[in-house]
């Protein structure tokens, strides 16, 4: 006769898929002569957007809104001597982290990219952001993709 097992616990998925309902957002824009010896430009520029909304999945207790920060990344990619794979640089990075009632994602993409994504967002196309990262670990997760969307992602 064989042996009944008890039922174990439910798996966890191995990400989740945080959607973000675009309320409001702003753009931010500076441009500075560079004063300092840090770097071999001779100006500075900063483009950043915040999007802010309701967190619409997955459900958590507590969360009262979302934020998503979208900047370019501050990294350049520069060819190395030879061959030039895009392994060797990242070109963007997202991370999610909760903050009392609001969770936070930080998104950084190309510099090339904020200005088509400030267009689209400006004529009211892009309605939801979407952040595929693991279930948060101590209030933080690092997001593997982001994506913006019009429709509701599935």
């Amino acid at each position: 006769m064989p042996r009944h097992r008890k039922p174990g616990r439910k798996a966890k998925p191995a990400s989740l898929q945080y959607v973000v309902e675009i309320d409001d957002w702003e753009f931010y824009y500076s441009f500075g002569l560079n004063k300092f010896g840090f770097s071999s430009e001779s100006f500075q520029e900063r483009t950043s957007i915040t999007i802010r909304g309701p967190l619409r999945e997955p459900p958590l207790a507590g969360i009262e809104a979302a934020e998503v920060h979208v900047s370019q990344w501050e990294h350049r990619i520069e060819p190395r001597a030879g061959s030039y794979t895009l392994d060797q640089t990242p070109l963007g990075s997202a991370s999610l982290t909760r903050q009392g009632a609001v969770i936070r994602g930080l998104v950084s993409i190309p510099r090339h990219a904020i200005g088509p994504l400030c267009q689209v967002l400006a004529a009211g196309k892009i309605r939801y952001v979407a952040l595929m990262a693991p279930a948060l670990r101590y209030r933080e997760a690092v997001a593997a993709s982001v994506y913006f969307s019009t429709a509701y992602p599935e």
